[in-house]
């Protein structure tokens, strides 16, 4: 996490010293005093791992010197001065300037050299726990614990973007969509009469459409406008009401009236929230409840208390009905190997590896989630103040690469787990699969296209509910397509 999170900070532009200092002419020479100012430093800036405060003793365009404690006087020259040249006599770019009594932040450059860096704005975020237990493996909730005991894991509240995504899938594959089902990926808008505020616009990453796509190419592609249709054809009170199996919290959803932007991601999450809801996918359908303590001995060594968990097998834990599970974790294992997130595949090289990248509107948000059948891991990177991350910044670009470097070393050894069998009362067919309560003929097979769905009548869905399939052509929100602006609002990016 922090290497990323450093990686991220240099490739911002460096914005200057942390603070500034008067020293006084030959100072330095004096070590005594020299003492005293570096300890009033470090307890403003206090030394934080690898990166080491030091105070400037001269700067220019082609050298810094610098002290970091009596005695020791650092040169940086060519090469070290990259990150910070910006900032270096004699005209500093839009940065504060490195002059004498500037208190900057040093790391190793090389396996010799410094680099003059600075704290981290940015800030992150990782979970991983035990798909079958719950249990929790491994947890880091900020950056640096030293600059606030605010864990992030389980107190920051964030939009999930794309990470979402997969749970308005399940809802609508119990619905009678299928991942063959064609849908709709031409741009969809919201007049302000229909939202009862501003006209809504949300677009595909990039603007780009095409006429339509299967509902497992729409979530390989991350595709804005298959999620906000499968939620449409779900329908809110169902989508609500399914989402809290998961163990989410509907009061931190969007409201009824715009459940729609749920398609989105647009709600609030905490990364612990995300790992315990991606655990029922990975574990065939089963809610586990985290924990981080096992058990508790007193002084005698005598155990007073142990946990309990909720366990995967247990059918008094089962949420999702494992059809859903398996065909989500196909879907998600398809992302791992053929979408968005194809580099987890290819740089880990199992083959038991699902997951979705995230990023939310305007790049306040990155996140990846991904798990194998036993773990599941969660990796989160934003500022505490909501703050774009970047133009072009992406879940993959920066959340991802902490999730494969854990995995890296968490997964060395263990044993590769290919999918189980075909649940009972799903059918695989001609590359589709079925439940069977809808078979062929009786299942989308387009929605939100010109031909229509596959059934005009009403059906069962598998939680017993009657569902009527939308008509396209017919329905209000599908006509003002018609009319739709492609230069309007902001874009919603996976």
């Amino acid at each position: 996490l922090r290497k990323n999170i450093m990686q991220f900070t240099r490739n911002r532009p460096y914005p200057g010293p942390e603070a500034q200092i008067e020293l006084e002419a030959g100072i330095e020479q004096d070590d005594e005093a020299m003492e005293r100012i570096l300890y009033d430093i470090r307890k403003e800036h206090p030394n934080d791992d690898d990166l080491l405060v030091a105070v400037v003793l001269s700067s220019a365009a082609d050298k810094v010197t610098l002290m970091r404690r009596v005695g020791e006087i650092i040169e940086l020259t060519g090469d070290e001065l990259n990150n910070a040249r910006r900032a270096l006599p004699p005209k500093p770019n839009n940065a504060k300037p490195i002059l004498r009594g500037s208190i900057v932040y040093i790391q190793r450059f090389g396996e010799k050299g410094w680099s003059i860096v600075n704290e981290p704005a940015v800030e992150g975020a990782f979970v991983a726990l035990d798909a079958n237990n719950g249990a929790i493996r491994s947890m880091i909730g900020g950056f640096n614990f030293n600059r606030g005991d605010f864990n992030r894991v389980t107190q920051a509240w964030r939009q999930p973007g794309s990470t979402f995504k997969p749970f308005i899938y399940a809802a609508g594959l119990e619905r009678g969509i299928t991942p063959e089902t064609h849908i709709s990926d031409q741009p969809f808008v919201l007049t302000a009469k229909q939202t009862g505020s501003a006209p809504w616009h949300p677009k595909n990453y990039g603007g780009r459409y095409t006429e339509s796509q299967t509902m497992r190419r729409g979530l390989y592609q991350s595709r804005n406008m298959i999620s906000i249709r499968v939620l449409e054809a779900v329908g809110a009170d169902f989508a609500r009401d399914y989402i809290t199996r998961f163990g989410f919290d509907i009061r931190r959803q969007p409201q009824k009236s715009a459940y729609l932007t749920m398609a989105l991601g647009a709600g609030s999450v905490t990364p612990l929230q995300m790992a315990g809801a991606y655990a029922v996918f990975a574990n065939g359908g089963y809610r586990v409840n985290p924990y981080i303590i096992d058990y508790v001995l007193d002084p005698e060594g005598n155990e007073i208390m142990r946990t309990q968990p909720q366990k995967a097998g247990d059918q008094a834990n089962r949420v999702l009905d494992e059809r859903t599970a398996y065909l989500m974790n196909n879907l998600l294992h398809g992302v791992a190997t053929s979408g968005t997130a194809a580099r987890t595949t290819n740089t880990l090289g199992r083959k038991d590896l699902h997951g979705k990248t995230g990023t939310t509107n305007q790049s306040f948000d990155a996140w990846y989630a991904g798990y194998t059948p036993d773990l599941v891991g969660i990796a989160w990177m934003g500022y505490d103040q909501p703050r774009s991350l970047g133009s072009n910044a992406t879940g993959g670009q920066l959340a991802m690469p902490i999730w494969i470097e854990y995995m890296q070393t968490a997964l060395k050894g263990a044993p590769e787990k290919p999918a189980g069998a075909l649940p009972d009362g799903l059918v695989s067919a001609d590359g589709n699969f079925y439940y069977a309560e809808f078979p062929r003929g009786k299942a989308f097979t387009n929605l939100g296209t010109k031909q229509g769905s596959a059934t005009d009548g009403s059906f069962t869905g598998s939680g017993g509910q009657r569902f009527t399939p939308i008509q396209p052509r017919q329905d209000p929100l599908q006509r003002t397509i018609e009319s739709f602006n492609p230069t309007g609002g902001a874009p919603i990016r996976f």
